[in-house]
């Protein structure tokens, strides 16, 4: 297990959420650790390999101004997870299922909401002395395993984000507006 300091976003097909997390955060962390410093990636637990992103989360992710041109959908691997410092799922199933497989990954996998809201309950004076990204990475995944059972947890309509797949307009913009919600808590805990 290398944990080289990558953030890996898991979602069901790789189609719709997790590209959508995937392009957004990478513009956050390339604009503040440098391009590439801290690699995000993102793959499905059914990925529908080689499926190009879902053409509303791409019209999403242009009217952001990021382009996801030649995005290719991929399904989760042993390396991409023993890759990641920090896993990120949609829902506490998805999670749950990624431990079945890679239970070494528990201490550094939550739902994207876990993560921000526990997350909150970090500090600033409590994140890392900004130094190398990798490093970064995996101090803040063990800052927020440490808030584990000190608090409250989200109901699972909270901790889940639907999938939008097949679904109607209403479901892809609320999981947009979701995402989009969790930005700003995601780049502080991500030094950015």
């Amino acid at each position: 297990m290398s944990n080289r300091g990558s953030i890996l976003i898991i979602c069901s097909g790789n189609v719709c959420r997790s590209p959508y997390l995937c392009h957004l955060l990478t513009r956050v962390v390339d604009q503040a650790w440098g391009s590439g410093a801290m690699p995000v990636t993102c793959a499905g637990l059914e990925g529908l390999t080689g499926a190009a992103m879902e053409s509303r989360s791409a019209a999403a992710l242009a009217e952001r101004g990021v382009d996801a041109t030649g995005f290719v959908a991929q399904r989760i691997t042993a390396g991409l997870v023993d890759e990641a410092a920090l896993v990120l799922t949609m829902t506490r199933r998805q999670r749950s299922a990624l431990l079945k497989s890679w239970p070494a990954a528990m201490k550094r996998s939550f739902t994207v909401a876990d993560f921000v809201h526990l997350g909150g309950f970090v500090g600033d004076a409590q994140l890392p002395t900004r130094t190398a990204p990798d490093g970064w990475v995996r101090e803040v995944a063990d800052l927020v395993n440490g808030q584990r059972g000190m608090h409250a947890p989200l109901s699972p309509e909270e901790a889940d984000i639907a999938d939008p797949f097949g679904r109607d307009d209403a479901v892809h913009e609320a999981m947009v507006t979701r995402i989009d919600d969790f930005m700003p808590g995601l780049s502080r805990l991500l030094g950015a």
